[in-house]
């Protein structure tokens, strides 16, 4: 067996993930006395120099690719992340490339690697072995924030002379249900369908003296979204394109209350409900190439009933880490260019990097930078640094059990609105079994803090 690049079992999915990457020793060519077995030995692979100085390495080329262990899924879905074809010279980069892009996939609890002997020397199988996971996730998430804000208002009268400028003193706070169901090998392929329904409540309220008075207003609102998303990461068969596409319904039901107390202590109150509901849909095409970058074109459309809005963007990235939503090391760097019929523009920018100096430590940061303009003579900029701690344990990886907690810190300002500097802090714990997930978040921001 070359290498076996995970060894341990795991259940990777949406909310959490733990891929550990081992090294990939291959080298270039049989040994002269390396071809008596079916299944080559990664230490026959290359003779040390001084054991034979007249050893010159071949190139091993590839006879055929199959796949063990898939009762589920295609081969031909498993072997669409190895950017090799039979009749290649073996790129033992490409080997390791093929393993990370798996391992971070939920079909599968493991994913190991082996090269056995060809029908002649310096031809070999490339075998995929791997363990399948449950292919239907559920997922149980409660989520709640709270928020101390700041906001530029100016009260207490039409003309300029009679208003009070100045920053109010705003609360928001709000707690979600998340919930969704997503079968993540549709048809056996490796296409994903999920449905995702949340329930939200919110809380805003809002205080600010002026001329001797103070104004009032407080909001409540209750939100309930629908999305259905598929996701094909083969598009037309293919090894590199891929595609995504969602519809989202959201319906949000509000009511709303203020009152005013002039200087003479007269006092005006006022209050009112209404009825909202939105409808977005969206589609992504791109391509991946290189290790690990990839390159998407998409377009997203919102109607209200009242007005419509389309963007269109363009994003280049690339994705290094060993899972996309709970990695351990590896890094990801993304922007994108986004433009609306109404002709605002964006321009947003993210780097994150992750290390690992024990299995059970994560330690990452990420930084933001976005540029946004409403119209060519607007321009407005937006920044933020964040830390994060993760602490991973591993119950029962060869049963899909998982857990962790996270505690992370973050900074971000915008030059829009005259806004203050913004304190995040964030915690959470996840829970995960072979088929469900657990989750709870917590989040607490204050603006003008600096």
């Amino acid at each position: 067996m070359v290498s076996n690049k995970n060894n341990s079992s795991k259940k990777v999915s949406p909310y959490l993930a733990l891929c550990i990457i081992g090294s990939l020793s291959v080298g270039p060519a049989f040994a002269e006395d390396s071809v008596g077995s079916g299944v080559v030995d990664e230490r026959t692979w290359q003779k040390p120099v001084a054991e034979s100085s007249t050893y010159q390495a071949r190139p091993l080329t590839i006879e055929s690719i199959v796949c063990e262990g898939n009762k589920n899924t295609t081969c031909d879905f498993i072997t669409k992340k190895f950017y090799q074809k039979k009749g290649d010279v073996l790129d033992p980069e490409e080997l390791a490339d093929a393993r990370l892009r798996l391992g971070t996939l939920i079909q599968f609890k493991t994913i190991s690697t082996h090269l056995e002997k060809g029908s002649e020397r310096g031809r070999v199988r490339v075998v995929f072995v791997v363990n399948e996971a449950s292919h239907i996730q559920y997922d149980f998430g409660l989520a709640y924030s709270f928020a101390n804000l700041q906001q530029y208002l100016c009260t207490g009268g039409f003309q300029p002379y009679f208003q009070e400028c100045g920053f109010s003193d705003d609360t928001f706070q709000s707690i979600a249900n998340v919930n969704s169901v997503t079968n993540f090998n549709f048809l056996g392929t490796g296409k994903q369908l999920g449905l995702s329904v949340t329930a939200s409540r919110s809380i805003y309220e809002l205080e600010k003296p002026f001329n001797g008075g103070s104004f009032d207003f407080s909001r409540t609102s209750n939100d309930v979204n629908l999305s259905l998303f598929y996701s094909d990461p083969h598009l037309l068969d293919s090894s590199h394109y891929f595609m995504n596409a969602f519809v989202n319904y959201d319906r949000r039901e509000s009511k709303s209350k203020s009152t005013t107390v002039t200087s003479d202590n007269s006092v005006r109150k006022s209050g009112g409900s209404s009825d909202s509901s939105s409808r977005t849909a969206g589609v992504e095409v791109g391509r991946r190439f290189g290790r690990y970058s990839y390159v998407a074109m998409n377009t997203t459309r919102l109607s209200d009933g009242f007005r419509s809005n389309t963007k269109f963007a363009i994003t280049y990235g690339w994705d290094s880490r060993d899972d996309s939503v709970l990695p351990t090391k590896g890094s990801h760097f993304r922007t994108d260019l986004v433009r609306t019929n109404n002709g605002s523009q964006t321009l947003s920018t993210s780097y994150e990097k992750y290390f690992n100096p024990q299995a059970k430590n994560v330690f990452s940061y990420r930084v933001d930078n976005t540029v946004f303009s409403f119209d060519p003579g607007s321009k407005f900029y937006a920044y933020g640094l964040n830390l994060s701690y993760t602490r991973l344990n591993k119950l029962n990886p060869g049963a899909g059990l998982y857990q962790g907690w996270s505690l992370g810190v973050g900074v971000s300002d915008t030059t829009f609105e005259r806004a203050e500097p913004t304190v995040d802090f964030q915690a959470g714990y996840i829970y995960q079994s072979d088929t469900v997930i657990y989750r709870l978040n917590f989040n607490y921001q204050d603006e003008g803090v600096f």
